[in-house]
């Protein structure tokens, strides 16, 4: 009597382990991509603080927004990141702009993008200073936006 496993029954453990690895995977870059953004809009949350500050600091008031990105009192601690005048490239995921008085955290290079929309505060009180996401609603919904409107722009509670 051998000893040992068919060889049908090591490609059914095979195949076993492969479904439970393609549904961990699935978890895994759904985690990836929410951390990725999680830095994404604490980079753009620091550069509207800087913006906000520098304005006060050259002209003493908030809403020009002018000050060039490379003069700002912040550190971009990513090696792969590229800051410009107005705009920034991290870790080769996110593209963060400014737009008027929002500063853009856009996704780049993917068929499910989204932007997230980050008011620049001056210090005021006002219930448009809440951050947005707009593009993949179901994303957005997943990264902890609701109040989701037609037009797939969704705020936090």
């Amino acid at each position: 009597m051998k000893k040992g496993f068919t060889l049908a029954e090591l490609m059914a453990v095979v195949v076993i382990i492969a479904i439970i690895a393609s549904i961990g995977l699935g978890g895994y870059r759904r985690t990836v991509e929410k951390a990725k953004l999680s830095e994404g809009i604490n980079m753009g949350h620091q550069i509207a603080a800087a913006l906000a500050r520098a304005d006060y600091d050259r002209k003493g008031r908030c809403g020009d927004f002018d000050t060039p990105w490379t003069q700002l009192d912040i550190n971009v601690s990513d090696p792969d990141s590229a800051m410009a005048a107005s705009s920034l490239e991290l870790d080769n995921r996110f593209f963060i702009f400014q737009y008027g008085q929002d500063i853009m955290v856009s996704r780049k290079g993917n068929s499910n993008t989204y932007t997230i929309r980050i008011p620049i505060d001056c210090g005021t009180s006002n219930t448009r200073l809440k951050d947005s996401c707009e593009g993949n609603e179901e994303f957005c919904i997943s990264a902890g936006y609701t109040n989701c409107n037609a037009f797939a722009s969704c705020t936090k509670p």
